[in-house]
């Protein structure tokens, strides 16, 4: 598998980006989450992507939640 040299940089730096979003960002992001999972109403065996959306967070969310979903 390719990892990029900066990968390993990247991928320590996401505990911190999380962390420091979350304070910045509040409750009003929280929400924010939360009206995407309701919106996008996902289904099972459905394939959901997400691209450019920070760490994840919301991917491994709508994952955790709606098992049958391919994220």
């Amino acid at each position: 598998m390719y990892r990029h040299r900066f990968t390993d940089f990247t991928d320590a730096l996401i505990p911190v980006y999380n962390r420091v979003f979350r304070i910045l960002a509040g409750r009003e992001h929280e929400a924010f989450r939360e009206r995407v999972l309701e919106l996008a109403a996902p289904k099972n065996g459905q394939r959901l992507l997400d691209v450019g959306c920070g760490t994840g967070l919301t991917a491994l969310r709508i994952a955790a939640r709606h098992p049958g979903c391919i994220v």
